[in-house]
């Protein structure tokens, strides 16, 4: 059985690596399995997402309004800091519930908060998106569960907007503490982070996605590992 899984041409690719390590123990994947597990993260079209260095002075929730994304502690971490907060993210008005929206969190955690300083947009597309990205101050990510990787960051960092997240599996492997965002623990940290945002350079956040995140990087995986399944299925075949 090992001689024939050494002789096996397929890979597997994960998007982040704590999803890949989840997969092997899960399996209890044997050694030469594990090594053809391999991490291709996720990219965007960073031309979509320029660049801004002039940020309003606003905070941004921008994602599914359910409950383990959080944004009812996104409203009370920034109400607690004395900021703005803009809400984005649900479903097309008049819509059911759906994997967007739960309506009784919504009823029940969010529109209770709604206020001077807490300002519901609601659902955005992708120009509506963009703007209040590159507008804001700082991105607010309080998920409460793993990610598997998450594009809210990744879409925000790319305009230059830091992101302040807890400290959960996908977004800590997205976020460099101290550089182009902060990973907090709780609630009180994530106030203190927003307090220390201005260290954060937004170039940083930019260069960052750049250099990691973008679209033709994943791409250029991608075709690598599809390169060395196909070499290694004719070396097979000529054994």
């Amino acid at each position: 059985l090992k001689y024939k899984f050494n002789m096996r041409g397929d890979m597997f690719a994960s998007v982040s690596n704590h999803i890949a390590e989840d997969y092997i123990e899960r399996l209890s994947l044997s050694n030469v399995l594990c090594s053809r597990m391999k991490t291709i993260y996720n990219g965007i079209i960073t031309e979509n997402f320029p660049f801004s260095d002039k940020p309003e002075d606003y905070l941004l929730f921008l994602g599914r309004i359910k409950e383990g994304k959080a944004p009812h502690i996104a409203i009370k971490v920034a109400l607690d800091s004395g900021h703005r907060i803009i809400v984005a993210g649900g479903n097309i008005p008049g819509s059911e519930d759906s994997q967007y929206e739960d309506k009784h969190y919504f009823n029940t955690e969010i529109e209770p908060l709604l206020g001077k300083n807490v300002e519901w947009y609601g659902p955005a597309n992708l120009e509506q998106k963009v703007q209040l990205l590159r507008n804001a101050k700082a991105v607010l990510f309080p998920i409460q569960h793993n990610e598997a990787l998450g594009l809210v960051p990744l879409e925000s960092m790319a305009c230059g907007t830091p992101v302040i997240s807890f400290n959960k599996p996908g977004p800590n492997e997205t976020i460099i503490d101290g550089k182009t965002g902060y990973l907090v623990d709780n609630n009180e940290q994530m106030v203190n982070a927003i307090f220390n945002i201005e260290k954060i350079n937004r170039r940083h956040c930019r260069n960052h996605i750049l250099t990691n995140f973008n679209y033709r990087k994943m791409g250029r995986l991608f075709t690598n590992l599809m390169d060395s399944m196909q070499e290694e299925s004719l070396n097979y075949n000529f054994r």
